[in-house]
């Protein structure tokens, strides 16, 4: 374990899961091999050759979030390897970033709200479309991103911080005349 018979197999929560399996009689120690999707020989990106033991942790630095794998294994004893193993199938979990908005002024923002943070899953879109109080325009939005169009769309590739800017519409004073008496 992890992972299950047929793929995308089971979604696991660490990058860095430990490996187990059943011990082989009479086997000195064994070979593993994860290959990411599409899987294949070319596609092979852990292969130790001697580990100890009937468990191994992949080390930090060989799966990433978001991604499809399997792996297999062979014994190896008396000068000789094993046929592999029946193969895993696993998926590791996307990572997740943190959406921040805040407001300056008096308006809104859809569908997060001003103040509200948020999590999405890594290369989600996001549309967010700002809303002046009455009394208030729209001007700008700032942080990870600057623009003065009402709606935009982000790309959840990283933590965000994102305010909403709106000013208060100046109240023109009535014009006045005087008249002579």
């Amino acid at each position: 374990s992890p992972g299950s018979s047929s793929s995308p197999g089971l979604v696991i929560d660490t990058i860095t899961p430990t490996l187990t399996w059943t011990a082989v009689s009479g086997a000195n120690y064994y070979a593993l091999a994860i290959s990411k999707y599409p899987y294949g020989s070319g596609n092979i990106i852990y292969n130790p050759q001697q580990v100890y033991g009937t468990s191994h942790v992949v080390p930090s630095g060989t799966l990433v979030g978001g991604q499809k794998y399997r792996w297999n294994m062979q014994a190896h004893g008396a000068g000789a390897w094993s046929p592999v193993s029946n193969t895993l199938y696993f998926q590791t979990q996307a990572p997740t970033y943190n959406l921040t908005v805040s407001c300056v002024g008096s308006g809104s923002v859809s569908p997060q709200g001003c103040g509200a943070t948020q999590s999405y899953n890594q290369n989600t879109q996001v549309t967010l479309t700002a809303s002046p109080a009455s009394g208030y325009k729209f001007t700008s939005w700032s942080g990870a991103i600057s623009s003065t169009a009402t709606s935009i769309t982000i790309t959840m590739d990283g933590n965000k911080n994102i305010t909403a800017n709106f000013d208060v519409i100046p109240v023109q004073p009535p014009d006045l005349t005087v008249m002579s008496v």
